[in-house]
């Protein structure tokens, strides 16, 4: 009994110490994605508030194009919809956020550039 528990102690220490690691890894990811995120976020301001100046658009204006955006996949839930689209060269559905095909490795002209 004593060497059958011994075992799960090891292996549940193993278990334990690649979970810790999983767990830091996912930590690092997460704070890399933060920093892109707050980066896009920064940028899209950036942009934004020069079409601002050098145009006559309006925060409705945006607003309104937002919506119009969202609900393009007929769902408005504050992100841009994926569709399914059939690759020009095999004709097998794709995902249409990727740029090429799972299949063939056909380019696939994207509906959004940032989605």
């Amino acid at each position: 009994m004593a060497r059958y528990q011994k075992q799960q102690i090891t292996q549940a220490t193993r278990d334990a110490e690649k979970a810790a690691d999983t767990a830091a890894r996912l930590e690092s990811e997460v704070v890399h994605l933060r920093r892109k995120i707050d980066r896009f976020a920064l940028t899209a301001q950036a942009m934004w508030e020069l079409l601002q100046e050098k145009t006559e658009l309006t925060e409705e204006d945006l607003q309104k194009r937002m919506k119009e955006i969202d609900q393009r996949d007929g769902t408005l839930d504050g992100k841009i919809g994926i569709d399914i689209t059939d690759c020009p060269e095999c004709e097998r559905p794709v995902n249409s956020s990727r740029d090429t095909c799972i299949y063939c490795g056909a380019k696939i002209e994207r509906k959004h550039r940032f989605g």
